[in-house]
């Protein structure tokens, strides 16, 4: 089919040149053939890139040529860029080579590249350096600077119904942690419910996830049992952190509890 002028259209000026863009039925063999814009040399130039889909159906071919003669007959030549990929590949840079791991590499005709991660050994993780200068991460074990310096408040609660243990929290942070260590014997009657509060028995706010129980059946001295609060566990400093006792436990008991605040990062 000869050329079709409606379909030939000016889409701007780009660098020393300017760019058209064209849609055919055409294959694109015909389109790039010399003669085919005879049509509109009147309005080509040497130098102007013409963007053609070509061809009909589901899967139109396209082609980017550039105007190399306008007389006496426009000729056109493909530009670079066009082609046919037959193979594509995916490799790991040295420092994923202990992260990663890739499947299906190369793929000539059809297929999937796969990455997944490596099995690592037990107790590492994704850090960077321990020490030094900063550097890309790389799996490690754990070091003790990691780890945040987290700050112990210790208060001693008496295992009675009704009765409370608090302390003031010197700092600002995050409550991770509740321990308790039961002192004086066995609970001897009911298992002994821990609540605790932020700001105070009445105005207090419940720490989520933060209450310990202390079974009766099977205590004995030096038993211990934890808490790790999931929300409700901010503290300012001078907060009143408040625990109190209920189920009525039995006997002269006390559990000493220790509460491990992250500190808030100051600059």
């Amino acid at each position: 089919m000869p050329l079709d002028a409606r379909n030939l259209s000016f889409a701007g000026h780009g660098g020393a040149g300017r760019l058209w863009l064209y849609a055919t039925a055409d294959a694109r063999s015909s389109v790039v053939a010399p003669g085919y814009f005879n049509d509109a040399a009147a309005k080509l130039i040497v130098g102007d890139l013409i963007l053609a889909s070509c061809g009909s159906g589901g899967s139109p071919a396209p082609a980017l040529v550039e105007v190399s003669a306008v007389a006496p007959a426009v000729t056109v030549a493909q530009t670079a860029g066009t082609g046919t990929v037959t193979s594509v590949g995916l490799a790991l840079l040295a420092a994923l080579a202990d992260l990663l791991s890739i499947a299906g590499t190369p793929v000539t005709a059809a297929g999937t590249l796969t990455l997944d991660l490596q099995t690592q050994a037990a107790n590492r993780v994704l850090a960077g350096p321990a020490t030094g200068v900063d550097a890309q991460p790389a799996m490690r074990a754990l070091v003790g600077a990691d780890i945040p310096a987290l700050v112990p408040l210790v208060v001693d609660v008496s295992l009675v119904d009704g009765d409370d243990g608090h302390v003031v929290s010197p700092i600002a942070g995050t409550l991770v942690a509740i321990r308790s260590v039961l002192r004086g014997g066995a609970v001897t009657t009911n298992d002994a419910v821990l609540t605790w509060k932020i700001g105070g028995a009445g105005a207090g706010t419940a720490i989520t996830d933060g209450g310990l129980t202390i079974v009766a059946a099977g205590s004995a001295e030096g038993d211990t049992d934890s808490a790790a609060p999931s929300a409700q566990n901010a503290v300012a400093a001078g907060d009143l952190i408040y625990c109190t006792v209920s189920n009525t436990p039995g006997g002269t008991r006390t559990a000493r509890a220790t509460l491990l605040i992250n500190p808030t990062a100051t600059a």
